[in-house]
């Protein structure tokens, strides 16, 4: 049940900032890509403790946004000046809000995780300190990942994994977007940019891509493969996404690294309306399970600018980024470096790494951008042992995770294990599993931790977050 999240709030890092390299509350200004600001809800705010794990960001017409926090029950609403406006409480604890979406006249759409889609009514609209919302209606009940509005006619669209379910104002089923092509959306965006009017973006963990449909014909009408030529997503199985409906930018969440670890991170990637990579957005997010990503499509001051939570944490913030905060290569960051990656001895194996698409049997380097976390694996065939790394800091024979701060090259020994003397008998080289029992390295001994505590929580939970 949802009472689990006291003790996870205990596994989580009380003091760790939530945007990597230590984001400043004040950056400094006119630093290239930095954030705007970064707030929370203040200690007035009911339980006065701010954010605990937002995952949801929505914006409204007239500009004010709305941030579900997650471990809180609760959605917390700002006007477009941050000031604290309104809550909304009555969210059942089941399982907590996550996306979020609000349309023209200011209906509440929230997307309880990986669960349902339940519409909120306003007392009034805009939103002001005195706004109540009534009891929920449920919209969709299919293990839902994500809400998006059409603002125009009102029309919502949520992501049910291996489908768009499309309901108009009234609550009325439309026909299915998807179904065939999409195999585990996670997060969901409308686009009313002219190029791209109707479109509806969805990345997919089921291939690592980010489907685009026409919602009006209900066709695929493309894809976004990677952050770049020949780069491919590492995983968007804690995606979001977010347009902007006057520049057709699309923002995507997708993680940096492995999932696995303690503190996962997600880099937020911009795209053109045409799909061209222009860069990303300059933090990663830590605690990135998952990322709440909104723009601003008001027409006010506003318009354009990028809103992210800093992740799944205690003491969480939102940044803001201002519209065009895209860091290209071209103006030098992030740096952009090789990895060279080769194996070494008399032996053979394979080098693998999920992360980069490497793999020596076809390729043995790539292109990867600075702060990156790239995991290598090696594994001898038979006949061979690994003898271990050298190079790019690693060493020993567990897994390798290169930090990418400059061009590295990494180099595998493999040796070749002596002929036994007897048919019935085995020797084995030192280092080899032959004649050795198992051992846990510390990469597979936190995957499994993690996966052993996901497994608890979700057991605790709704079944619909056992499809995470």
């Amino acid at each position: 049940m949802k009472a689990l999240g006291d003790r996870l709030r205990l596994a989580i890092t009380l003091g760790a900032l939530a945007l990597a390299l230590g984001v400043a509350a004040t950056p400094a200004q006119g630093a290239t890509g930095d954030p705007l600001f970064n707030f929370s809800a203040p200690a007035t705010v009911p339980p006065g403790t701010g954010f605990q794990g937002p995952c949801g960001l929505a914006v409204d017409v007239a500009g004010s946004l709305y941030v579900s926090d997650y471990y809180h029950d609760i959605v917390d609403v700002f006007n477009s000046s941050r000031t604290y406006q309104t809550q909304l409480t009555n969210v059942e604890p089941l399982d907590g809000p996550c996306g979020a979406a609000v349309d023209s006249t200011g209906k509440l759409y929230v997307n309880n995780y990986h669960r349902n889609v339940v519409k909120f009514m306003p007392s009034a609209f805009p939103v002001t300190t005195s706004t109540k919302y009534g009891t929920s209606t449920t919209v969709d009940s299919h293990n839902s990942t994500g809400v998006a509005v059409d603002p125009l006619t009102n029309n919502v669209f949520v992501d049910d994994r291996s489908y768009i379910a499309v309901y108009d104002s009234s609550g009325a089923e439309l026909p299915k977007i998807g179904a065939g092509s999409l195999g585990d959306g996670r997060g969901i965006a409308f686009s009313r940019f002219p190029l791209t009017n109707g479109f509806v973006y969805v990345p997919d963990a089921s291939d690592n891509k980010v489907k685009i449909y026409n919602s009006e014909s209900g066709t695929l009408a493309g894809t976004i493969a990677g952050p770049g030529p020949g780069k491919q997503f590492v995983s968007l199985a804690d995606s979001a996404a977010a347009v902007d409906s006057v520049t057709g930018d699309v923002y995507i969440a997708a993680a940096a690294g492995s999932q696995l670890s303690e503190h996962p991170e997600s880099t937020i990637y911009v795209f053109d309306s045409s799909g061209g990579f222009k860069g990303r957005l300059k933090y990663n997010v830590v605690n990135a399970s998952p990322v709440g990503l909104a723009v601003d499509n008001s027409a006010g001051a506003n318009q354009g600018r990028v809103y992210v939570t800093s992740g799944n944490s205690i003491k969480a913030t939102v940044y803001g980024y201002a519209p065009g905060s895209a860091v290209s290569v071209e103006n030098g960051l992030p740096a952009v470096f090789s990895l060279s990656v080769a194996s070494d001895g008399d032996g053979a194996g394979s080098i693998v790494s999920s992360a980069a698409g490497i793999d020596c049997s076809t390729a043995c380097g790539a292109e990867m951008f600075g702060g990156e976390k790239v995991p290598l694996s090696a594994s001898p065939d038979a006949g061979s042992s690994f003898v271990g790394w050298s190079g790019g800091g690693c060493s020993g024979t567990g897994d390798c995770v290169v930090n990418m701060s400059q061009a590295t090259s990494i180099s595998a020994e493999f040796a070749e294990l002596p002929s036994s003397s007897s048919g019935d008998e085995t020797i084995a080289a030192p280092g080899s599993s032959v004649s050795s029992p198992p051992i846990t390295t510390a990469v597979q001994h936190r995957g499994r931790h993690h996966k052993i505590r996901h497994r608890h929580r979700a057991k605790h939970r709704h079944h619909a977050r056992q499809h995470r």
